[in-house]
Order: structure tokens, then C-alpha cells, then sequence
């Protein structure tokens, strides 16, 4: 099994959900993309916790299974007890840890913004202020992010308007200061590109 895994590259996702049974143990799945682009659920773990010490305990596992260190990029939900856990074993200062974008921007973001500007509609003010998210995302370089990124928050959550105040200092504190795991035109972000075999990076960002 450790050398199928090996074969599967250097890509993992790592995801957990909320009490997602009758009694509330949360799942986690360690995904990877095997050679041909496809995704494949190598370890489920069910935990009533969500500590530091659970996810090192998950990883340890995974280490014991399959012999096998950690892939080099890890996408997560930026969940703060599973970045400590990586943190506790030497190979995370090679690890590159990037943020799921679905999480970042359609979960934390929507919750924290789309109320405030409204959600109803295909062309509601949350779509727009996501697909003005996604241009973001895909700018071309830094210059061109940041230009994009202070006319989103100038229409959709100006400074002016005290009503969006703490909306617009999430966006600045929590989003834009850690651009560098979600934007394409980082250096980091376009790294992710290395544990993906040519077939698979034809078919679109992994996030």
C-alpha cells in the first residue's frame, strides 16, 4: 500500500467534517491525486475531537501505515489545530500549506460578508463581490491582485460606510493577509502545480 501511495504524488487534501454522524464524531479525509488526475480517499478517521493532539495522532497513523512522510503541498481549511499538528513533525518545514478556496471564500468569507450584502439572486451583490474574489484570485501578478483587490473592497465594503466596517477589516486581516496561500500569482500558490501530473494540470485549480 505505501507504494501505491508514493505513486499517488505530492498533493493531499485534508478535510474534516462537523458532527457529521448520530454521534458526533467528526470525519477526516487524507485525499490524494493519483497518476492519472483522479482523487482518491486514503484515510478516514472518525474523532470526537478536533485537537491538536487528534491530528497528530491522524498523521501518525498515516506515517505507521503506508511508511510514507507527509506530500510535500497540503490543501486544508486552514483549521488551526490540524496547522499545529503538522507543525509537531520535522518534514513540515518542507510542507507548502495552501487554503482550499471553497472554504475560504463560498464558507468564512460568505458568512462574514455575503448577510451584510445579500444573497438572494443569481446576480445578488454576493455574487458579485465573489466573482470579483475569483478575478482576485486569478490576477496575473501582485501588482495587478492588489489593484483589483482595493477596487473590490472600495464598491462592495467602502471605508466610508461605517455599517461595513468590520466586514471590510476581516476581509484585510484574514483574506488579504494570507494571499499568498490562495492566489495563483504567488510564487507559493503556483507551487501546487509541482505534485500534479501535465494530464491533471489541464483540468483546472485544485481547490
Amino acid at each position: 500500500m505505501g507504494s501505491k501511495v508514493a505513486r499517488c504524488g505530492e498533493l493531499l487534501f485534508w478535510d474534516s467534517t462537523h458532527n457529521s454522524t448520530r454521534y458526533h464524531f467528526k470525519l477526516s479525509t487524507f485525499t490524494l491525486v493519483d497518476s492519472g488526475g483522479k482523487s482518491r480517499a486514503v484515510l478516514l478517521s472518525l474523532n470526537l475531537h478536533e485537537t491538536t493532539s487528534d491530528f497528530i495522532e491522524m498523521i501518525s497513523c498515516w506515517r505507521k501505515a503506508f511508511n510514507a512522510s507527509l506530500p510535500k503541498v497540503v490543501f486544508t481549511d486552514d483549521d488551526h489545530a490540524f496547522k499545529s499538528a503538522l507543525s509537531a513533525f520535522a518534514e513540515s518545514r518542507n510542507i507548502l500549506h495552501l487554503m482550499c478556496t471553497y472554504h475560504l471564500f463560498d464558507v468564512n468569507v460568505k458568512h462574514k460578508v455575503g448577510g451584510l450584502l445579500g444573497l438572494k439572486g443569481d446576480d445578488s451583490p454576493w455574487s458579485q463581490f465573489r466573482k470579483g474574489l475569483a478575478a482576485c484570485r486569478e490576477a496575473a501578478c501582485e501588482q495587478i491582485l492588489e489593484n483589483k483587490w482595493n477596487k473590490l473592497l472600495e464598491k462592495w465594503l467602502p471605508e466610508s460606510e461605517k455599517n461595513f466596517h468590520n466586514s471590510r477589516q476581516y476581509m484585510i486581516k484574514h483574506v488579504c493577509s494570507k494571499r499568498e496561500r490562495w492566489a495563483t500569482c504567488n510564487s507559493k500558490a503556483a507551487l501546487r502545480w509541482v505534485a500534479l501530473p501535465p494530464n491533471a494540470q489541464n483540468r483546472g485549480t485544485p481547490s
